[in-house]
C-alpha cells in the first residue's frame, strides 16, 4: 500500500498525470496588450515614449513602442503622421518648443531609419501651447511633456485633366459639295 501511494505521488508531482488529468485544456495565456493601436485620428501607446532628460536621446525602453508604430505604418502604406512634440515647461518658452521640436525630430529619423518613407511624416513642436492640464504642479507638466503621433489626412486628389474643346472640333464637318451634272 506504502508503494502505491507513493508511486501515485510521483506520478502527480512529475507530471506523469492520468490521461483523465491530461485531457483538461491548460488556459491559454494572456494575449499581449497592443503597444501601438490606431484611431481615427491619432495613433495611440500604451505608454509615454521616454527620453533622456532634457535631451532628445530616445530611450531604449521606447524602442518596443516605435517598432510597433513602425509595424502600423508598413500595414498602412498610405498613412501619413504629424509627430507633435509638447513640452510641460511653460516659464522655459524657447527651451521647451525647441526640446519638443527635437525630440519630435528624433522619432521622426527613428521611423525613417527602420524603413518609414520620409515623405510620410512631419515633425513638430507646440511646446507648451497645447497642455492637457494646468502645469502648476509637477505632476502637470509631466503629463504635458509628451508625443503625440496625429494621423495626417490624406492628400486631395489632383484634378484630372479634360480635354480642352477647340472650335474646329465641336463643329459639324461641311456638307460635301457633289458637281452639277455628272
Amino acid at each position: 500500500m506504502r508503494r502505491l501511494v507513493s508511486l501515485a505521488v510521483l506520478i502527480t508531482c512529475c507530471g506523469l498525470a492520468s490521461a483523465r488529468s491530461r485531457s483538461r485544456p491548460r488556459p491559454s495565456p494572456a494575449p499581449p496588450p497592443a503597444l501601438a493601436v490606431l484611431t481615427k485620428d491619432r495613433i495611440l501607446l500604451a505608454r509615454p515614449v521616454k527620453f533622456a532628460i532634457a535631451k532628445a536621446i530616445i530611450d531604449r525602453t521606447a524602442f518596443e513602442l516605435l517598432d510597433a508604430v513602425v509595424a502600423l505604418l508598413v500595414a498602412q502604406p498610405a498613412l501619413q503622421l504629424e509627430i507633435q512634440g509638447h513640452d510641460g515647461e511653460p516659464d522655459q518658452e524657447y527651451r521647451a518648443r525647441r526640446l519638443s521640436a527635437d525630440r519630435a525630430d528624433a522619432i521622426r529619423r527613428y521611423l525613417i531609419a527602420k524603413g518609414i518613407a520620409a515623405d510620410r511624416l512631419q515633425s513638430r513642436s507646440y511646446g507648451d501651447n497645447v497642455p492637457l492640464v494646468s502645469p502648476r504642479t509637477a505632476a502637470g507638466r509631466r503629463k504635458n511633456n509628451r508625443i503625440e503621433l496625429v494621423v495626417l489626412p490624406p492628400p486631395a486628389p489632383a484634378p484630372t485633366p479634360t480635354p480642352a474643346a477647340s472650335p474646329a472640333a465641336a463643329a459639324p464637318p461641311p456638307p460635301a459639295r457633289v458637281a452639277p451634272g455628272r
